[in-house]
């Protein structure tokens, strides 16, 4: 959600798949959407890249990870100016890094801190219609970014069920938006 902004709600898959012993790739997929102040929103993005994992104790790694961040956003607001009904797609690629750490603190709990820094490549607005016509307002907003860069950080923890599942959650944090994640784990 976006603070003091459109909550929205939705559902994702992430996974990680072990190269070698510390070399992992890491992917995702997650859709959400959102309706709130006459502004709807239907929300899909997706992540692919690699991780590495120092061992730092018995217990302890740090986590290094960079990765490709793409995301779409289709918005309509229900009366723009005016015009009528204003439909757009705000589409998104971004380049991630992030640095953490991941302690187990026992067999069954675990838990991880992170830091990412994001930086916008590409910010289009696409396919835009208003009350069905599509007008021509296809346009690279890349250079309008008044903030390209962000970082943000990230804190959560897993409890295992036994050695496939776990549950867990997580809480990501910038300067305009907090999301909360809830979810299960399973493993191979």
């Amino acid at each position: 959600s976006v603070d003091d902004g459109i909550d929205t709600n939705g559902i994702g898959v992430k996974g990680s798949w072990s190269l070698s012993r510390n070399f992992q790739v890491i992917g995702g997929f997650s859709g959400a959407e959102g309706d709130e102040y006459g502004v709807e929103q239907d929300i899909r993005n997706w992540h692919l890249g690699f991780g590495y994992a120092y061992p730092i104790g018995s217990s302890t790694a740090l986590h290094i990870r960079g990765y490709y961040d793409h995301s779409e956003n289709d918005v309509t607001l229900d009366e723009f100016d005016g015009l009528g009904r204003l439909k757009g797609k705000l589409e998104a690629q971004s380049t991630v890094a992030e640095l953490g750490l991941r302690h187990a603190f026992n067999s069954r709990f675990e838990g991880w801190v992170y830091g990412g820094f994001t930086k916008i490549d590409s910010f289009k607005l696409k396919d835009v219609s208003v009350d069905g016509s599509s007008i021509d307002a296809d346009t690279n907003l890349t250079s309008n970014l008044s903030d390209d860069e962000s970082t943000y950080g990230r804190v959560g923890g897993l409890f295992k069920i036994n050695r496939t599942w776990g549950v867990g959650g997580e809480v990501k944090a910038n300067k305009d938006f907090t999301s909360y994640t809830v979810g299960v784990r399973a493993s191979f």
